[in-house]
């Protein structure tokens, strides 16, 4: 799959939204909360996923979802690391 997300670009995302954003305008408070609401997220719509693809054993439904995720999920990931006003 195109742009595969893991554990370390999510950690790299974190990491450039507070260097971009300076110290003074973003603390880690920021950054864990927004990680938790992004991380909260995948796992809800992960599980969605698993339990269609329990239920309905379509794997074109299923493959099609996961692109879903992982463009969805890029998305967010760039979209926090954008500096305001830019």
């Amino acid at each position: 799959m195109k742009g595969k997300t893991t554990r370390g670009h999510i950690i790299e995302s974190a990491d450039r939204m507070f260097y971009e954003r300076g110290y003074e305008y973003t603390s880690f408070a920021e950054i864990a909360d927004a990680m938790q609401k992004l991380s909260m997220h995948l796992l809800a719509r992960s599980q969605g996923i698993a339990t269609l693809a329990q239920a309905f054993r379509d794997e074109r439904f299923i493959k099609h979802e996961v692109v879903q995720l992982y463009s969805w999920l890029s998305s967010q990931l760039a979209r926090t690391t954008q500096v305001e006003g830019q």
